[in-house]
């Protein structure tokens, strides 16, 4: 039975080719028929797929297409930009500095002691490892002693890679000028697609420095004069002793408009759950609070003014904060809790005592025997910011919590609102950047661009993006799409439909020869194929020349337009999924307009070969 299948399918089809081999005019002129729908249709495609693939190539490739910028100028906190980074839709971030800050003046140096006679301004970018922009456009990631140059930057400074840079910053302090001068060697130039703007491209840090300086600070990394930003005590309280009570409209009067929010009386014991004190002296203490923001010493002064003439102590008071003891292996020992100790700065004539909770558990003395001195860090966190103090614990013995300074306290207390460094050098507490005024991003695909768009206009940050372009190209791929399946649906019709004429027409003048196969034994179902064939051998033919016929119109389309493409671009192009796509989709059509002549067949007896005769 199998042999018998065998056989018939090998006559069948020898019988469709020797059928459309036998009447070869009408023949080609099918299979020019159908290439005559085809080859339109493959070039239109064509068209659609190269030109979109030229237009999403080039904003995937370009990563000024996934930068999004902040509009205005605002502060962003540290753990605002460790949050944004850790998002997948984000694919680079770096703080940026306020842009008033990163204006400089630059010209290739020939020595170290050379002076620049013209020096371009030109503005400040920063950069880190990951950076789209330096990375897609041929540049190297710059050493901290290093820049990248814009294309146009390079020209007005006649400056090539292995050149070293002399660039000064200036600032305006008590209406005269100064000016600082740093060296930085040139390790790339960026392709023109980066940008047309005198821009140079260096590490974070560099910018943070000329941003320090131009606010008037000093920079010791780099030896550049100025003023050194002490970090200030901020207090959540004041402990106010008096020899009488204050009266309703004189708490009110102390609360309002001071930065404090309000009074309370204290008890002797509320005095020591909350300080840690014991008062002998005759009188009454109150405790003046803040509710959430912490004050500085302005709010104290202004308190104290406002009691002027009542003999009134002020004692500041900072909250217990938590801290924890770090060894030198980073290895956490304890954590404890820091509470104000009143020296005798701030006793005056009051006939106190401080409860003996604890007393120091830490020190500074080197006094020690050294068996029983230990390097430690101490680390305080507030609110995502980190101090870390270089210590030297002494001794073992184990307290609810540390007295220290309340000026002391009030440093720590800071740092829920500023950056606060320890200078280990001076031994003091510096003020570190408050946040930054803008930031470089740049998202993980351009489909993350709008997204990332509405998430920060959720959070009140207006900004810019190259979304617009984006959706252009997307809706222009959709809208070609439509027009193209339209047109091949009303070719796919028409060519159904004269196939399947032409075919029906075929059987309809053979059916004598049919019924004839029929008479000596051929099956209904073998000759059923016998159209099925001759269409598929027909759109065969029409798909090879139509094929053929676009790969030539193609290449004189990319010829025409080589000028206007980039290196491996193509205008007009199909890949292997889509010929492959075509070639089932055209034999499909095929069998389906024989289909039409196919079901004829069935309807032919053997009897009309007789009746013929």
């Amino acid at each position: 039975m199998s042999m018998y299948s065998h056989n018939s399918h090998r006559l069948v089809w020898q019988l469709a080719w020797k059928d459309l081999r036998h009447e070869w005019i009408l023949s080609i002129c099918l299979i020019m028929a159908v290439a005559a729908v085809v080859s339109p249709l493959l070039i239109l495609f064509g068209l659609k797929f190269g030109s979109i693939q030229i237009l999403t190539n080039r904003l995937i490739d370009d990563p000024r297409n996934s930068e999004i910028r902040p509009v205005n100028t605002r502060t962003f906190e540290q753990s605002w930009f460790a949050a944004v980074a850790e998002r997948p839709d984000v694919g680079f971030v770096i703080p940026m500095t306020r842009k008033i800050s990163t204006s400089v003046e630059a010209c290739v140096a020939a020595s170290r002691t050379t002076s620049c006679k013209t020096k371009p301004a030109m503005d400040l970018m920063p950069t880190d490892d990951r950076d789209p922009l330096l990375l897609q456009n041929s540049a190297v990631i710059p050493a901290e002693n290093e820049c990248v140059l814009t294309r146009r930057a390079a020209e007005r400074l006649k400056a090539a890679p292995g050149d070293e840079l002399l660039v000064q910053i200036r600032r305006i302090v008590a209406n005269r000028y100064e000016k600082v001068s740093l060296h930085l060697k040139v390790v790339s130039v960026l392709s023109d697609r980066a940008g047309s703007n005198m821009v140079m491209y260096v590490r974070l840090p560099v910018l943070e420095a000329v941003e320090k300086y131009k606010d008037g600070a000093a920079v010791s990394r780099y030896g550049w004069p100025g003023k050194r930003r002490e970090a200030y005590p901020l207090y959540d309280g004041v402990l106010i002793h008096l020899a009488e009570p204050l009266s309703k409209v004189e708490e009110l009067k102390l609360v309002n408009n001071s930065g404090f929010n309000s009074i309370q009386l204290l008890s002797p014991e509320e005095l020591s759950r909350l300080a840690g004190l014991s008062i002998r002296r005759p009188g009454v203490t109150y405790m003046i609070r803040v509710k959430h923001t912490p004050v500085g010493d302005s709010a104290v002064a202004t308190v104290k003014q406002r009691l002027r003439g009542k003999n009134a102590t002020l004692l500041p008071w900072v909250m217990p904060l938590q801290a924890q003891l770090i060894d030198t292996q980073g290895q956490k020992i304890t954590t404890m809790l820091f509470a104000s100790l009143y020296q005798e700065k701030y006793l005056q004539s009051l006939d106190m005592d401080t409860i003996p909770m604890v007393l120091g558990r830490l020190a500074h003395s080197e006094a020690m025997p050294e068996n029983k001195q230990q390097a430690v860090t101490l680390q305080l966190d507030q609110e995502g910011r980190t101090l870390r103090l270089p210590l030297i614990l002494t001794g073992e013995e184990e307290r609810d919590a540390v007295r220290i300074a309340p000026e002391l306290a009030g440093i720590f207390r800071l740092l829920s609102n500023r950056e606060v460094i320890y200078d280990e050098g001076e031994e003091v507490f510096l003020l570190s950047r408050k946040g930054y005024g803008g930031f470089r991003l740049y998202a993980s695909s351009i489909d993350k661009v709008e997204g990332l768009r509405r998430y920060f206009e959720d959070q009140g940050i207006e900004v810019t993006t190259q979304a617009d372009r984006i959706r252009d190209v997307q809706e222009l791929s959709r809208y070609l799409s439509l027009i193209f399946w339209l047109i091949a649906l009303t070719g796919a019709i028409g060519g159904i439909a004269t196939l399947a004429a032409s075919l029906y027409g075929s059987v309809e003048r053979k059916r004598r020869d049919i019924a004839v196969l029929r008479l000596i034994g051929m099956k209904r179902t073998t000759l059923l194929r016998l159209p099925i064939y001759q269409g598929i051998l027909l759109n065969a033919g029409g798909l090879a020349l139509a094929i053929a016929v676009f790969f030539a119109i193609s290449s004189v389309v990319n010829r025409l337009f080589s000028s206007k493409l980039a290196a491996g671009e193509s205008l007009c192009t199909l890949s292997a999924g889509h010929i492959g796509s075509l070639i089932m989709l055209v034999l499909g059509i095929g069998v389906l307009a024989a289909l039409v002549a196919a079901l004829r067949i069935t309807n032919l007896e053997p009897v009309e070969a007789l009746r013929d005769e």
